[in-house]
């Protein structure tokens, strides 16, 4: 389950002891931030196998993978963190277990259980780049909302086809149309204490299906309501009229929640999106419903506290040489940054690392942050 700036180095590690007899698996679980370079966590067992596969092809490591089950049966099993480590003996013993994982520091201890290895494998000697493919639609021109105060994920369940939900082919399932734009549902604290209060809404495309949204269409529009709660009062929301006519950025919303704690809401969604490949738009209409209820999956959006922390890291190039070094950073806040964005392992940031770092978590270059 590493972090991704630790894949590099895990994949150095397995290279030099895979050959020892250290079997190696990488854990695929729900995912930590939601809405990184636009993924969101899927709504079926075939999104999530396609997620694994996008992964493995865009990280080129080498490392055999598992794939949760969509209950997070080993999640929970492992009471795992988003970067643990687990080192089990053949007899199923739990050897090591890390909350955070470190590739240095499990190098460092199957040196001592299988012994050291005397050419180690060097993450600059590996071929692992991180890309992203070039998209038709243009990313990043709609702002995303500031938040002012933090949000929990709900609980989201979408209302599936029947043979989606029993793990069938989602796309076949009774010929409706996959759920292009996936829903983030976040509350504050006193909307999870009470029924009342702010409710965060993100709808965001999801990159499986290569789709964009279509402004001339209409935008996307959403009802949310409380069956059998006569007193209920409707929320809708509707995005404005944008100048450009195509994008992939998410459609984000507040909305005022008056309803009981822990109550179920019914989201109905419509929106218009078109391929990339440009042969097809059509109009979907989706439903979805919310618990207002903290959900232990959820994760948190990256986006959010990244931008806040972060920033863009090319604003400490002080010497103005196009590279950030560790020294420029500030104290405080230098690790987390190069946790971040220094791609590499060799403690400088360039300006190719901070536009990759700028692109998973939508801050645009020259911000930083609020």
């Amino acid at each position: 389950m590493p972090f991704l700036r630790n894949v590099p180095g895990l994949e150095a590690v397995y290279r030099d002891y895979a050959p020892k007899g250290v079997r190696f698996r990488m854990i695929y679980k729900s995912i930590v931030h939601p809405g990184t370079n636009g993924y969101t966590e899927p709504y079926t067992l075939a999104e999530r196998l396609r997620h694994v596969k996008v992964a493995r092809q865009r990280l080129r490591t080498t490392v055999p993978w598992i794939c949760d089950s969509m209950d997070n049966a080993i999640k929970a099993a492992l009471k795992a963190a988003p970067n643990a480590e687990f080192v089990v003996d053949a007899e199923g013993k739990v050897l090591r277990k890390r909350f955070w994982h470190d590739p240095a520091e499990l190098r460092a201890f199957l040196a001592e259980q299988v012994g050291a290895v005397e050419r180690p494998t060097q993450v600059a000697d590996l071929d692992m780049q991180l890309v992203f493919p070039e998209r038709k639609a243009p990313r990043g021109v709609v702002k995303p909302l500031a938040m002012t105060e933090r949000m929990r994920g709900l609980r989201v369940a979408p209302v599936l086809p029947k043979a989606a939900a029993a793990g069938g082919d989602d796309e076949a399932a009774d010929s409706a149309p996959p759920f292009f734009a996936k829903l983030v549902a976040e509350g504050c604290r006193q909307l999870l204490r009470t029924g009342e209060g702010r409710l965060y809404l993100g709808f965001y495309l999801d990159p499986l299906y290569e789709v964009h949204w279509n402004n001339p269409a209409g935008g996307l529009s959403f009802r949310i309501e409380r069956p059998g709660d006569a007193e209920f009062e409707d929320v809708t929301g509707q995005t404005p009229n944008y100048e450009h006519d195509i994008d992939i950025d998410p459609r984000e919303f507040f909305a005022d929640i008056a309803a009981a704690k822990g109550a179920e809401l019914r989201l109905t969604v419509r929106y218009t999106v078109c391929d990339d490949a440009e042969t097809f738009c059509m109009p979907v209409e989706q439903s979805y419903t919310i618990t207002l209820e903290r959900d232990p999956h959820a994760g948190s959006r990256a986006g959010d506290w990244m931008t806040e922390l972060c920033g863009d890291p090319m604003q400490f190039d002080k010497n103005e040489d196009g590279r950030v070094t560790r020294a420029e950073l500030p104290a405080k806040r230098a690790q987390l940054i190069i946790n971040h964005v220094d791609r590499n392992h060799d403690d400088v940031i360039t300006a190719a690392e901070a536009k990759l770092f700028h692109d998973m978590i939508r801050i645009k270059p020259g911000e930083t942050g609020r």
